[in-house]
């Protein structure tokens, strides 16, 4: 049997669910986070590269000075070959190339140097030989040279 139906339930219909919401196109304010975390990403991205770019013959120089053995003829020339070469690496063969004697050393000087680094480079044609002592100890003044006060810039030129 069926149950009479009132004449108002007759014309409802069942119930009906809304449409389901997507997650796509997601709203505007994510899209300007999703772009700015894009940019950020990219410039630290940059900033790191510019950097190990500007590091590079830093890397280089105390890769070259781990060559250089204590019982190299010539130690001394060819130190300070080697910090010249990496000081034209950051300031160009027109500033650095020139420098030669009391100008070298005075340039040396203000860009952090040790006073014995400069005396023992000093020396390096005179007759007498070094003791193993200088060797080591030019050896590592360079190594504390290339390690602290490179990379130069160019507003550290007072020359």
């Amino acid at each position: 049997m069926s149950a009479p139906t009132h004449p108002a339930l007759a014309n409802l219909q069942d119930i009906q669910l809304p449409e389901q919401i997507h997650q796509w196109p997601i709203a505007p304010g994510y899209w300007l986070a999703l772009m700015a975390i894009i940019v950020i990403v990219l410039l630290i991205i940059r900033a790191w590269k510019r950097r190990q770019s500007k590091l590079a013959a830093k890397r280089s120089a105390i890769e070259a000075l781990a060559l250089i053995s204590i019982d190299t003829p010539n130690l001394a020339i060819e130190i300070n070959s080697l910090i010249k070469r990496a000081a034209m690496s950051y300031l160009g063969r027109d500033t650095i190339a020139k420098l030669e004697g009391q100008a070298w050393q005075e340039w040396l000087l203000q860009h952090q140097a040790s006073q014995q680094l400069v005396t023992l480079l000093q020396r390096r044609y005179q007759a007498e030989a070094y003791t193993r002592e200088q060797k080591q100890q030019l050896l590592s003044e360079t190594q504390r040279w290339l390690s602290q006060a490179l990379p130069l810039t160019m507003e550290a030129n007072h020359v």
